[in-house]
């Protein structure tokens, strides 16, 4: 069986979409980052002196903070890369059940 061709992860051209659409508009451009930023706060700091993003700090896609903020009372934030607060916050908001 053949491995099927995995498309590359957001971290590989985020940051070079981001460049030319600053380029293009010659002017300062703010880009979006959603989600990703809760999962990993540093991602600019680290394009900018490492030149890429560390694939073991970027958001996974599972949805959890997403499950959490749609709670009346859950604070935003990433159960996966920051465990020790958020993991708990989960448990706290959504009884740690899958929705």
């Amino acid at each position: 069986m053949q491995k099927e061709k995995q498309r590359p992860a957001d971290r590989d051209w985020i940051k070079s979409l981001a460049a030319a659409m600053t380029a293009l508009a010659a002017a300062l451009l703010i880009v979006g980052w959603g989600r990703g930023a809760f999962a990993y706060p540093d991602f600019a700091k680290d394009i900018i002196e490492n030149g890429a993003m560390t694939p073991g700090k970027c958001c996974v896609t599972c949805g959890v903070c997403t499950k959490i903020m749609r709670q009346p009372t859950g604070r935003p934030g990433c159960p996966v890369r920051d465990t020790a607060w958020y993991y708990p916050e989960f448990q706290r908001v959504l009884g740690g059940k899958k929705q």
